[in-house]
């Protein structure tokens, strides 16, 4: 069975730590038994140097018999008694069957039976006391006999032990070895080389690869780093690609972007000429590839249409345009658009309807992608709404022009034509004057009249001039009344202010118009009767829609019977007041002057339907008027 890297490591530290307790177990047991071997030792040589002080107590009660030398004697034979019955020794008789308990039983016993009787007993004569020294000399040669074999224990005991301790100690060195081998090799190499991976794919190099010889556990540990390592590399290469894709999509998506905002730009601007037109088709050769392109314009009703620009570089689109063959493009053109070969057309439209095509090839059709199909389509109504914006333009330029026409021929009707028609009738009254012969008297009164006719024609003729010549240029009907009122204080010194107050809201040209004639023509009046130092003009907004003008001023007021010119100044202002749907007053002010008032409805205040209801009403106005 294999056994793995930690599992070799752990029972590495095992065995030294049984070593070490081994070592410490045997330690301990020949501590404990040293030390009472050793107190034995030092019992048995006690015992031989009491047997040798015995033998001269006996000695000295020989030569000297009294009772000094017995009690001597009698306390050495008790000391002997208890040093042969010491603890140290008696632990020896716990083990009869080794050599130092059989020498200590046969010593004590020798003691307990022979020696010591006969060492009781008194000296009678010198072959007893040779007796007691032999036996003595015995019991030193048993004592001699008993320290030797304790001895030679304890060293036997210090032997085992030493061969122990060195055998766990060569063990525990030996086992250490091997874990230091197992941790250089094994585990210090892999770790620096795991490190050295680790190190390198944070730096981005993914290419790095830990070593991964063996069959440990750190070798399957660098397999699998190794491959998590490829894992990654694959990933940012991966999203290195999505990346790149999506930066190429986001480019072709801003060049797509910029390039509409150019078509845009180009197309707003009036006129949308060859040259713009061409300059589109560039720029869609430079973003979608194409090799041809043409913009063919098709009025309603016409069979063929005709080249506004192209972009040609084989002359396939451009020889079959000069031979007017449009069946193709309008057929295609009845399904929208029909991809075959490397063919595509567009139609130019704009609400629902068709203002001509846009057939486009390119070299690969594969290359053209859903994109390019849609970018195209958006083309195609971009330049629909260009031309629908010209005919629109176009459209407003003719209402514009009968509109102004209807101005006309209404301003001479309401000033003009009367005053021929009131002259008409003054040279009828000469006429009759003259045929009946009638005296001067009464002829010149009428030709007065009629040279104030004349005059006031004459007036009438130059206000409609300037009328006409009024032009209405998109900065509002505020700066127009302030050119207005510099030409009055110009002309005769009445200094006039306008007092824009209407907050945004904007006239429409005719409004501005009439506006602007009614107070030039109350200015006239503050010129020509009025007397005045000054004037104010003054546009204010009532509410949504509701707009007020009011011409001020200190003169000497209104007369009681207006006539001549006066009367048909007010009239004039009248019928522009009912030609806006409003309402004038002319009233004097305290404690003088006059007040003329304008309030009517500001059409561009309008919204939706009435908006679109009042243009249809002023069509229809201006058509009548024509007719």
């Amino acid at each position: 069975m294999k056994i793995n890297l930690i599992s070799r490591l752990a029972l590495s530290i095992g065995m030294v730590a049984m070593l070490a307790l081994t070592s410490v177990l045997a330690l301990s047991v020949f501590a404990d038994t040293s030390a009472g071997r050793a107190a034995a030792i030092n019992t048995a040589g006690s015992i031989r140097m009491q047997s040798a002080r015995i033998a001269l107590i006996l000695a000295d009660q020989i030569a000297q018999p009294d009772a000094p030398a017995v009690n001597a004697l009698t306390d050495a034979l008790n000391e002997m008694d208890r040093r042969i019955e010491g603890e140290s020794l008696l632990r020896l008789a716990d083990d009869p069957s080794s050599a130092a308990g059989r020498q200590y039983i046969s010593l004590r016993t020798q003691w307990q039976s022979v020696v010591r009787p006969e060492l009781s007993r008194p000296v009678g004569s010198v072959q007893q006391a040779a007796h007691q020294r032999a036996l003595l000399s015995g019991l030193i040669t048993q004592a001699d006999q008993l320290t030797s074999t304790l001895e030679h224990s304890l060293e036997g005991g210090i032997g085992v032990l030493t061969l122990v301790q060195g055998t766990a100690l060569f063990l525990i060195i030996g086992v250490l070895l091997v874990m230091l081998f197992l941790v250089q090799h094994q585990i210090r190499q892999a770790v620096l080389s795991l490190l050295s991976v680790t190190r390198a794919v944070g730096a981005g190099d993914f290419s790095a690869r830990a070593q991964t010889g063996g069959q440990s556990e750190f070798a399957e540990l660098a397999n699998g780093f190794n491959s998590m390592v490829g894992e990654l590399k694959a990933m940012r290469d991966q999203l290195e690609d999505r990346v790149r894709e999506k930066t190429a999509a986001l480019e072709h998506q801003n060049r797509t972007l910029n390039f509409l905002y150019e078509t845009s730009r180009l197309l707003s601007t009036p006129p949308v000429d060859r040259s713009k037109l061409r300059k589109i088709l560039q720029s869609l050769e430079s973003l979608v590839g194409v090799r041809s392109a043409v913009v063919c314009a098709r009025p309603d009703r016409s069979e063929r249409g005709f080249v506004l620009a192209s972009l040609d570089q084989v002359g396939h689109e451009s020889d079959r345009c000069e031979r007017g063959d449009c069946h193709d493009c309008h057929a295609e053109l009845d399904t929208f658009d029909r991809l075959g070969g490397t063919r595509i057309m567009i139609p130019i439209q704009d609400a629902g309807r068709r203002y001509g095509a846009l057939p486009v090839e390119v070299d690969d059709q594969s290359k053209l992608t859903s994109a390019h199909v849609d970018l195209l389509k958006v083309l195609g109504q971009h330049l629909g709404s260009a031309f629908a914006a010209g005919e629109r333009q176009q459209e407003h330029a003719r209402l514009a022009m009968l509109e102004e026409r209807s101005v006309i021929a209404r301003e001479l009707h309401d000033s003009l034509a009367q005053a021929l028609s009131y002259l008409k009738i003054q040279v009828s009254r000469i006429d009759a004057l003259l045929n009946k012969g009638a005296p001067t008297y009464e002829v010149q009164p009428v030709v007065a009249e009629l040279r104030e006719g004349l005059s006031a024609a004459y007036r009438q003729l130059r206000e409609l001039l300037s009328t006409f010549r009024l032009a209405v240029d998109g900065r509002g009907v505020g700066d127009a009344l302030r050119r207005a009122a510099a030409e009055t204080q110009a002309r005769c010194g009445v200094r006039v202010d306008v007092k824009d107050e209407l907050s945004g809201v904007e006239l429409n040209a005719t409004e501005q118009i009439h506006v602007v004639q009614i107070v030039r023509e109350a200015l006239a009046n503050v010129e020509h009767h009025a007397a005045a130092r000054h004037a104010c003009v003054r546009l204010e907004r009532l509410g949504a829609s509701r707009i007020r003008v009011s011409v001020d001023d200190d003169g000497v007021g209104l007369d009681a019977q207006p006539v001549g010119g006066h009367h048909f100044g007010m009239s004039i202002m009248r019928d522009r007041a009912r030609s806006l749907s409003g309402e004038i007053r002319i009233e004097s002010r305290h404690p003088q002057g006059v007040r003329v008032t304008l309030e009517f409805n500001g059409s561009s205040s309008l919204t939706g339907a009435t908006a679109e209801a009042a243009t249809s009403s002023r069509r229809e106005e201006i058509s009548a008027d024509v007719q």
